[in-house]
């Protein structure tokens, strides 16, 4: 039985498009006759007579079809890894996918979450800024039993002992009796820092609380509805006398 695989050099487990090639470079070359040329095409590149041949090709010829099926195989093996390339590239894929997914999601919340803190920022910059911080900062500080208002010159701050350390320290020195009176006078009594008046008054009494409360008392302005204090004679915004 004739091989014709072997008159056109390629193998059994070749395709349509190989058998095709072959055939092709044959008849250029002509190293078949036409009647073999014929023969191979009219055999090989039909599907049904390919299998019949194949088949008595392969009981003339055990170890061709040994050879065959070995080749098959390491094509389907070949097929096989090629798969499992083509999948182990996708899962990758899919996976930096799905990394880059996660990092841009939390890229995108701690850009939230700063945008959220500097808006926080802003407001608190702006609310210290504001009258109503001011003010109620002023009224934290004026509750500290230490703090003292000066009716003199209006200083409001921790009074201070009244006269000098300096004299104390001259009359201890020189004279005794006089700088322990001098030292007892002093601690009698606590002046204002600022212009050391002892017309003071601590911040945290009742009576300059209610004096405080009513100084800054406001209320709205009938000529422009501007908010205004109410102990005010002149609207600030529209400069209207409230008298």
């Amino acid at each position: 039985m004739i091989n014709l695989y072997e008159l056109l050099n390629i193998k059994p487990s070749s395709n349509q498009s190989q058998i095709q090639q072959a055939l092709n470079r044959a008849a250029e070359k002509r190293l078949l006759s036409i009647e073999q040329l014929q023969k191979v095409k009219n055999v090989l590149l039909n599907e049904d007579k390919r299998s019949q041949y194949d088949a008595a090709l392969f009981v003339a010829y055990p170890d061709l079809k040994i050879q065959v099926e070995t080749e098959l195989q390491a094509h389907n093996d070949l097929l096989e890894k090629q798969q499992l390339a083509r999948q182990k590239e996708q899962d990758k894929k899919e996976r930096i996918k799905k990394v880059k997914s996660v990092v841009n999601s939390g890229l995108q919340q701690v850009q939230q979450v700063a945008e959220q803190m500097n808006e926080k920022k802003t407001l608190e910059k702006t609310y210290k800024r504001s009258k109503e911080y001011k003010l109620q900062k002023l009224k934290t500080q004026l509750q500290d039993k230490n703090m003292v208002s000066c009716n003199k010159c209006g200083e409001i701050g921790r009074p201070v002992i009244r006269g000098n350390i300096l004299i104390t320290f001259i009359l201890l020195l020189c004279f005794i009796v006089p700088g322990i009176i001098y030292m007892i006078w002093r601690r009698g009594g606590k002046v204002c820092s600022r212009c050391k008046s002892n017309d003071v008054v601590y911040t945290a009494s009742v009576q300059f609380q209610q004096q405080f409360n009513q100084k800054i008392a406001e209320t709205i302005c009938p000529f422009c509805s501007e908010t205004i204090l109410k102990n005010a004679i002149k609207c600030k915004h529209c400069q209207s006398n409230l008298t």
